[in-house]
């Protein structure tokens, strides 16, 4: 809210299988890493973030073609 963005626009980038289902408790997106790589939960998935890049993100997503 302080950011004045809607959950929905929003990604949530977790290491625990609590902060995965709590994001999308709050209909947030969501990206595992770490721990959290192997929640079924999560919408995209990364061993860590040294790889990740925002096209990658935005493409597994399926919002690249929308920038």
């Amino acid at each position: 809210k302080r950011l004045n963005v809607e959950p929905k626009n929003c990604l949530v980038v977790e290491d625990a299988a609590a902060g995965i289902a709590a994001a999308i408790n709050a209909d947030m997106l969501t990206m595992g890493v770490g721990s959290a790589f192997h929640d079924p939960q999560a919408n995209i998935k990364a061993c860590d973030l040294s790889s990740v890049s925002v096209k990658a993100v935005l493409e597994k997503l399926g919002l690249y073609a929308n920038i």
